[in-house]
């Protein structure tokens, strides 16, 4: 199943897959996701609703926002 969309990278593109693996491979969904939710565009967009910790919200992000975001690191 992999190998075709493998088949399809560059070896530049396989060793940041390996990479971001050796990093985050081993954190489970909550501290990723935890982890996400400290950056700027979530914290922007949850503002932009007006929603509290904890509450759910539903604003969304716009691809634009997150380039912006993760181009700056």
């Amino acid at each position: 199943m992999f190998s075709d969309i493998e088949d399809d990278l560059t070896q530049q593109e396989k060793e940041n897959i390996d990479s971001v693996l050796r990093h985050y491979g081993d954190k489970n969904a909550q501290w990723l996701s935890d982890l996400t939710h400290m950056e700027d565009p979530w914290k922007d967009a949850r503002e932009k609703a007006c929603v509290e910790d904890g509450e759910r919200c539903s604003e969304v992000i716009t691809k634009g926002e997150i380039h912006l975001y993760y181009s700056g690191l």
